[in-house]
């Protein structure tokens, strides 16, 4: 009895040291699972398998002038003009601010336009607004040697086009533009004079070209109505219309509209 005894509690404690295993065991599985959860999460997941021709994705920015630009990476071959990597200017070289009056390091325009205004005082869509070189041209009565020589070329960015037809775009810093116009009209106010004349200019040279048209017309159609001869009434019989009140008959031109009152007899 005493050895059966022995037996049971001898099973008894390897049951019990088998349990509190397996409880570990779950306990390192269950750790391990979550250890391969936050893993996977972290990764990130491409759609497509990358090779040596896949492009990086775009980013396009909208500049509220019209039309979108599209921001690329740098290892993307494009017939774009690479941009300049911002440098940091240290210690008392870096430039002061036009706008808040604060020394800064670096700024997208001091970058790409040579334009002392930092980041905060950027305005997009006013006065640091992009311009295109079309645009340019025709808002500020400008002309090609106005923006590449005198009295030196305006810096200006390379976009591409979102007409796939046409080459790549230039885009200039509005108030850079505003400051070369003013350098040569002398000022806002005169330029939006010169406009003015041109459009009217414009205006008087097409009312010109319309007024030659419509001649060239008028004599076409009165030589063709002379080559036919003189104009022959058609007066049809089932159209005529009696008047009750004076007993008289109305006939009417089914070509020209002409009208002739008769009697019958």
């Amino acid at each position: 009895m005493a050895e059966a005894g022995n037996c049971i509690g001898d099973k008894l404690a390897s049951n019990s040291s088998s349990s509190i295993l397996t409880e570990r065991e779950l306990d390192r599985v269950a750790r391990n699972k979550e250890k391969a959860r936050a893993l996977r999460a972290s990764r990130v997941v491409r759609p497509y398998p990358a090779t040596g021709n896949s492009k990086p994705p775009i980013e396009k920015l909208d500049t509220g002038g019209g039309f979108m630009l599209e921001e690329e990476e740098k290892n993307e071959a494009s017939s774009s003009k690479i941009a300049p990597e911002p440098t940091l200017i240290l210690g008392e070289d870096q430039p002061t601010c036009k706008e808040c009056q604060s020394r800064f390091a670096e700024s997208y325009l001091l970058t790409h336009f040579q334009y002392p205004v930092c980041d905060n005082c950027r305005n997009p869509e006013g006065k640091h607004s992009l311009v295109a070189r079309t645009s340019v041209k025709e808002e500020f009565i400008l002309k090609d040697v106005d923006l590449d020589e005198r009295p030196t070329a305006l810096p200006f960015i390379l976009r591409r086009n979102p007409h796939a037809r046409f080459g790549d775009m230039k885009l200039y810093l509005k108030c850079q533009v505003e400051e070369r116009a003013v350098s040569i009209w002398g000022s806002l106010a005169a330029i939006d004079a010169e406009r003015a004349d041109r459009e009217c200019s414009r205006a008087e040279r097409k009312q010109k070209k319309l007024d030659k048209s419509l001649k060239v017309l008028r004599k076409t159609v009165l030589s063709k109505s002379k080559d036919r001869g003189p104009h022959q009434h058609q007066f049809l019989p089932d159209a005529e219309v009696y008047n009750e009140e004076d007993d008289t008959w109305t006939k009417t031109c089914a070509t020209c509209g002409y009208s002739v009152t008769f009697e019958k007899m």
